[in-house]
């Protein structure tokens, strides 16, 4: 299971110590999902996969320790909502929902009269799970577990253009940096930005749900049966590969150039309604991501 989960957190617009009333802040939540720290230029790491986002971080409140309560989308995601740790809000495995007992962040500003909206992409935060509660509107679904940023982005540029008039909180999420690795409408030829100079097995292969599989066998998931044959003796090859193992990563470092690109539609549309000065924007992750360092890719999802 992943243990190393990395979160980042960090705020665009300056907050200033008053007397008296606080002043009333827009609230931006950008739930980048699966995204390693480590893996960010603000963070050090040597690839040039957020330079939008290292840009604003100079500028911002940056957290250099900020843990996850979970390993994964639906408890995390409960536990950011509510305040409560992951035992106590009841929403820790793959078929419980968030109790309605529970006040969630969307509910609490609501009640305070911001206008609410969600722009989500992972299957758990569906709105059967409970994350719905307190959002006028709230978009979710798509493709399996895949709906990117290049998705909710601009559909939240647009509600926040359309609300400029009232104070909001938005949340947007994407589900990019899950698997599969190559964009929807990349084409067979897509060439990667990070390790361009790469010819091997792992680009004659869709990096998804069924790749993870067959790499992590029952080892990890006793509950998922694992492909066989050809297809799993050619998996096999690539984990016992480091060179191919370092490529996956570049895969990852791609969707993660992606996300900060498709991101800067929202931080555009805050500068062209005049909200850049009095909106918090939060950019945070639920978990993290293996690639490969304990025998392991991807996360521990929800097995409970």
């Amino acid at each position: 299971m992943n243990k190393a989960i990395l979160t980042l957190i960090f705020v665009f617009s300056p907050l200033t110590s008053v007397q008296g009333e606080a002043p009333a802040y827009n609230l931006v939540l950008i739930g980048v999902d699966a995204l390693r720290a480590d893996h960010m230029g603000l963070y050090g790491y040597g690839r040039d996969t957020t330079p939008r986002l290292d840009a604003r971080a100079a500028k911002a409140v940056v957290f250099d320790r900020a843990i996850s309560q979970a390993t994964w989308t639906l408890p995390s995601f409960a536990s950011l909502f509510t305040s409560r740790y992951a035992h106590e809000h009841d929403a820790a495995f793959a078929y419980q929902m968030l109790p309605s007992r529970f006040v969630t962040l969307a509910q609490a500003l609501r009640r305070a009269g911001y206008r609410t909206a969600g722009f989500v992409g992972g299957y758990y935060l569906n709105p059967e799970f409970g994350f719905s509660r307190g959002f006028e509107v709230y978009r979710a679904g798509g493709t399996a577990f895949y709906r990117s940023f290049r998705q909710t982005a601009p559909q939240a540029a647009a509600w926040i253009r359309q609300n400029k008039e009232k104070r909001f909180f938005v949340f947007i999420h994407g589900n990019d940096l899950h698997p599969p690795f190559d964009f929807p409408d990349a084409g067979e030829f897509f060439v990667h930005p990070f390790d361009a100079g790469y010819r091997g097995k792992v680009d004659s292969m869709l990096i998804d749900y069924l790749f993870v599989r067959a790499f992590n066998g029952p080892v990890f998931n006793p509950w998922e049966v694992a492909p066989g044959g050809e297809y799993l003796s050619r998996v096999l090859a690539i984990r016992n590969s480091p060179r191919d193992l370092s490529h996956i990563g570049a895969h990852y470092d791609g969707q993660i150039r992606g996300v900060d690109e498709a991101l800067d539609q929202v931080f555009n549309v805050l500068t062209e309604t005049g909200h850049d000065k009095d909106t918090i924007v939060v950019v945070l992750s639920d978990h993290g991501f293996e690639l490969g360092e304990k025998g392991a890719l991807a996360v521990a999802f929800h097995l409970g």
